[in-house]
């Protein structure tokens, strides 16, 4: 059997992986599939980074989701800099490192801003196994509005915010595994209410436009994924999901903490599962 370990995406919410990770033997997964913040703890485990990521979502989030005060006054721009990013993800996988110097196969996410389509960075392809790491990761985690795309990439959450379904197809093109050999583990960011309520009243281009771009990266995305993936004959699909409270924002680091104490009990039951898997 090929096991795949598939993170998806949702900022700060990524603390709820991080702690389920920190716990668990990651050397039983053949291959990695992560989207956005997702893409960022799957790199370090298949490179085998000494990494604390529970270190990362508490020191690091706090500085990376600092808004520009003028920000509001100027919507033509992302909410945040990227300089606290950028240095993050050097700090995480130094300057230097390549997509190649994984240890285990890794297929990370983005959008492709001048195509419209998905882009799957992967360390099995010639062309992006040369790219650096960190600016792979940094173009997985351009999240739309919230910081500047990279090198004509953006988060890959609108397409696949579960790329479960793009890591079937990676396990089968690529790595040439057999799909009723295929066992997925996914974990999400959590699901639930969405923070950006249905514009009952107001039914401009703005306001439709942040609800669907929300309901995309929160919920559509996960679900078409998991109905699909289960609907094929692959040998073993677990979904580990957590519950997000109305109001929470993946760029809140407030909310974070708050998402942290509400999950302790899912995330034991996360832990107990992955080590069964």
């Amino acid at each position: 059997m090929r096991k795949g370990l598939v993170l998806g995406g949702g900022g700060v919410f990524g603390i709820g992986q991080a702690h389920i990770l920190s716990k668990v033997d990651v050397s039983k997964f053949d291959f990695f599939v992560g989207t956005s913040i997702g893409s960022v703890i799957c790199s370090t485990l298949a490179s085998d980074l000494k990494f604390d990521s529970i270190e990362f979502f508490h020191k690091d989030m706090p500085k990376i989701f600092v808004a520009n005060p003028f920000s509001k006054l100027n919507i033509f721009k992302p909410k945040y800099p990227d300089k606290e990013l950028n240095r993050a993800l050097k700090s995480i996988f130094g300057e230097n490192r390549k997509l190649m110097d994984v240890k285990k196969p890794l297929f990370i996410t983005a959008a492709n801003l001048p195509e419209t389509k998905l882009k799957v960075f992967t360390s099995e392809d010639l062309m992006d196994s040369n790219m650096l790491m960190w600016e792979v990761a940094r173009s997985a985690v351009a999240a739309e509005t919230y910081f500047k795309p990279w090198n004509g990439y953006a988060d890959g959450g609108v397409f696949a915010n579960n790329p479960s379904m793009v890591a079937v197809a990676s396990a089968c093109m690529v790595l040439n595994y057999d799909i009723r050999d295929i066992q997925l583990c996914f974990i999400g960011t959590g699901s639930g209410t969405n923070s950006e309520r249905f514009p009952s009243k107001n039914y401009s281009l703005f306001t439709w436009g942040k609800w669907i771009l929300s309901a995309l990266m929160r919920g559509a995305s996960n679900s078409m994924h998991d109905y699909f993936v289960r609907s094929l004959p692959v040998n073993k699909y677990v979904s580990i999901e957590f519950k997000r409270q109305a109001g929470w924002k993946m760029d809140s680091p407030k909310d974070m903490l708050l998402a942290e104490k509400a999950w302790d009990l899912d995330i034991k039951k996360g832990i107990q599962l992955v080590n069964e898997f």
